[in-house]
């Protein structure tokens, strides 16, 4: 095989050089440059992960993504005036009810409704409720916060904001707002039509035995007061059966119903 001249070499290097060298097809095209990394500063981190001092998808390192809602700052990620980063993202500690007075620290309990106020959960209620203890309660109707916080009735009904006695209380007889109208008398939880006294203010109808009653309680009937003449116990230690005795023989009443 016959040599390559050598001159002919030297003449196809000499060409190649000046043609890169001149502009020619050889040269840089601008646009097929990625100007997404900023050569010109120090810590621009790795290949592809942009400025690493502002970029908020490499934030200081490539693949450090800061929350959503906050920016980077200096190669750190920043949330911004009163605002925390919490579980991946920024929030008001002193509001958000879900992080409240810290990460994590979620308002919640019973059947309230709740809200972070100054860093500080607090029951919000509606419909005419009351926060005790941290629930939403009807002070109106409820047992144990009869009209007030704390204030139970124990055996007794909370009804309209007062502890009623629903087996002996006519205008609460059995349950709360069922009344004993006319000559009834409420009597174990139900309305009885009794023959006997008037109750007029007494503690109890004169034909049951119970607490001591007072003279004139039972008004113009003033049956009391003559029980009570003949037996003074009655209006002093308690209304016994010798009592109600005395009801039916002194004052003429058959106490039946009552």
């Amino acid at each position: 095989m016959a040599s390559t001249p050598l001159y002919v070499l030297t003449l196809a290097l000499v060409m190649g050089c000046a043609r890169g060298a001149g502009g020619g097809d050889d040269t840089l095209d601008a646009d097929t440059v990625d100007t997404s990394l900023d050569v010109t500063k120090p810590n621009d981190g790795a290949p592809g992960c942009g400025n690493t001092q502002t970029n908020p998808q490499n934030c200081g390192q490539c693949g450090n993504v800061c929350a959503s809602g906050a920016t980077c700052v200096a190669g750190k990620c920043d949330c911004g005036t009163g605002k925390t980063e919490c579980n991946g993202a920024c929030v008001d500690t002193q509001t958000d009810a879900k992080n409240c007075g810290s990460c994590g620290h979620l308002c919640t309990g019973g059947n309230s409704t709740w809200s972070c106020v100054a860093g500080v959960c607090t029951v919000g209620c509606s419909g005419g409720q009351t926060a005790c203890n941290n629930v939403c309660v009807d002070t109106q109707t409820d047992d144990q916060n009869c009209g007030q916080c704390g204030n139970a009735c124990g055996t007794k009904t909370c009804c309209t904001g007062q502890c009623k006695d629903t087996t002996t209380d006519n205008a609460n007889c059995g349950t709360c707002g069922t009344t004993c109208n006319g000559s009834s008398t409420c009597i174990n939880s139900s309305c009885s039509t009794c023959d006997g006294p008037p109750l007029g203010s007494c503690a109890h109808n004169e034909c049951n035995t119970g607490a001591a009653l007072s003279i004139g309680c039972d008004g113009l009937a003033l049956c009391v007061a003559q029980v009570c003449a003949n037996k003074p116990l009655c209006c002093v230690t308690g209304w016994t059966t010798s009592c109600v005795n005395e009801v039916i023989s002194t004052c003429g009443y058959t106490c039946k119903g009552c």
